[in-house]
């Protein structure tokens, strides 16, 4: 025991930390051991990136279907490489997702991950400067419910929805009431304090998705303000109530 807490009080002297890969210890190993006890084997994974999120889940040993979505240019072009060799990995055509179908302005952030379509606030580039807008781009954008209509899923298949939108998550929500229908499980990120423009915060997050069907089953760290210690944002898992039902 002696020699663990020497080497944690060396990997903590340089700003690491070192535990056990377990539900009560590590959010991810807490999101696999959710996603095996709800059967989940469609993943819809929107504001996927260059496909971080898609690689992580295959290395918690994930086998079944992704399918992402990813507006900004560069990033997609990275997330079709990601994807390209593994056969139940889909990349959707380049889109943003949302209330409707057109094309929309996305906000481009200085670290090419905090892209929005909201204007982002004070509270996030205080926080975390490379989350400022540096440039735009013009994106196409549909929704989910239309996508689905013209691309339905795999019958029978257990979905799971997850949403990295930087604050668009109603919007996406709102495009997505036939898909939801479906859905046994989401997970979205929760805002404490406002970083986006308009976005809704955690309590109103919660009615929503209350209001949708679906119960709160976990939250996982986020974005937390490294000079104050304080959460801004955390990622909330919800799967759909025994009893309840999309209104």
């Amino acid at each position: 025991m002696r020699i663990k807490r020497l080497i944690r009080s060396a990997l903590n002297a340089v700003g690491y930390d070192i535990h056990r890969f377990s539900a009560s210890e590590s959010s991810w190993a807490q999101l696999s051991r959710l996603l095996t006890a709800q059967h989940i084997d469609f993943v819809i994974d929107v504001g996927a990136n260059a496909g971080q999120y898609a690689q992580q889940l295959r290395f918690l040993d994930y086998r079944g279907d992704i399918l992402s979505f990813e507006p900004m240019q560069n990033a997609h072009a990275k997330l079709q490489q990601a994807s390209k060799n593994d056969p139940r990995w889909q990349a959707a055509t380049r889109a943003c997702v949302g209330d409707r179908e057109g094309s929309i302005t996305l906000q481009v952030s200085a670290n090419n991950e905090s892209n929005s379509v909201l204007d982002v606030l004070p509270a996030s580039v205080d926080a975390a400067p490379q989350s400022q807008c540096v440039r735009r781009e013009e994106v196409p954008m549909t929704t989910l419910d239309a996508y689905f209509r013209k691309q339905p899923p795999r019958s029978g298949a257990v979905s799971f929805l997850k949403l990295d939108v930087q604050g668009f998550e109603h919007q996406v929500l709102a495009g997505a009431r036939e898909t939801l229908a479906w859905c046994r499980g989401i997970q979205c990120e929760l805002s404490l304090v406002p970083l986006y423009k308009d976005q809704l915060l955690l309590t109103e997050m919660l009615v929503l998705l209350r209001d949708l069907g679906f119960e709160l089953h976990a939250m996982l760290p986020g974005f937390t303000d490294e000079r104050t210690g304080r959460s801004l944002q955390m990622d909330g898992i919800f799967f759909r109530s025994v009893s309840g039902s999309a209104s």
